[in-house]
C-alpha cells in the first residue's frame, strides 16, 4: 500500500478523485463512498476523507450528515443558471480589466491538440483565468470551469449544433477583436442557458453505481 503521509501520495488520491468527480461518473446526490474509493486506489480511508473534504471546500462533492457522508452534487436548474452567470460575469470582469497585452497573450487551443468544442472552450477559459491579474479571479474561474465539466459533457447529446456554437465563439477570439467576441460570448451564453432544462435532465439520469 502506498505511503499515505507522502505528500505526493495525496496529491495523486486528491487528483484521481478530482478527475473521476468531474468526469460525471457519479449521478448528483449519488453517495461517494470512501471506503470503495480506497479499495480502488489501494489506500487507507484516511488520505481518501482527506481528498473528499478538500473537494468539499471546492463545491466539487458534498457533505451531509443525513446522507452518511460525501455525495455527488446535486444540480438544479436555478442552480446551474446561476453558475453559468457567475461565469459569465467573471469572464466579462477578465475582459474588461485585463490589459490588452495580457489578453493578446492568450492563444486558442490547436485544433489537433483539443476535442472538438468542450476541450477547446475550456482551454480558452481556462487561459482568460490565468490572465486575470487576480488571484481570487483565476482560482473562482476554474473552479466554476470545474464544477460546469460535468454538465458540459452532455451538451452535445442535447443540442446539435452545441459544437458549431463553440466553433463560433472560438472564431471570434482568434480575430482578435474583443468588442466582437464579447458580442459572441453573451450568444453563446444565451444558448447554453437556453439548454438548462435539458441538460438538468440529462446529467440527472442514472449512472452505474460506484
Amino acid at each position: 500500500m502506498p505511503d499515505k503521509g507522502n505528500p505526493n501520495t495525496r496529491i495523486r488520491i486528491y487528483e484521481s478523485i478530482k478527475a473521476e468527480v468531474r468526469s460525471g461518473a457519479y449521478s448528483p446526490g449519488q453517495p461517494i463512498s470512501p471506503a470503495m474509493l480506497a479499495k480502488h486506489l489501494s489506500v487507507s480511508a484516511i488520505p481518501i476523507r482527506e481528498a473528499l473534504q478538500r473537494l468539499v471546500g471546492e463545491r466539487l462533492v458534498e457533505m451531509r450528515q443525513d446522507h452518511n457522508g460525501f455525495l455527488a452534487p446535486l444540480v438544479s436548474e436555478a442552480g446551474l443558471r446561476d453558475l453559468y452567470q457567475a461565469q459569465l460575469v467573471m469572464l466579462l470582469w477578465i475582459l474588461e480589466h485585463g490589459t490588452l497585452a495580457r489578453l493578446q497573450s492568450v492563444k486558442p487551443p490547436r485544433a489537433q491538440d483539443a476535442a472538438p468544442g468542450l476541450a477547446a472552450i475550456e482551454a480558452l477559459f481556462a487561459e482568460l483565468a490565468d490572465r486575470a491579474g487576480s488571484r481570487e479571479m483565476q482560482w473562482s474561474l476554474h473552479n466554476a470551469i470545474d464544477r460546469l465539466h460535468p454538465v458540459c459533457l452532455m451538451k452535445q447529446e442535447v443540442a446539435d449544433d452545441w459544437i458549431s456554437a463553440c466553433e463560433r465563439l472560438l472564431e471570434q477570439w482568434q480575430r482578435g477583436d474583443l468588442t466582437a467576441f464579447k458580442d459572441a460570448l453573451l450568444d453563446y451564453h444565451r444558448r447554453r442557458v437556453e439548454l438548462v432544462p435539458a441538460l438538468v435532465e440529462r446529467i440527472n439520469l442514472p449512472r452505474t453505481m460506484h
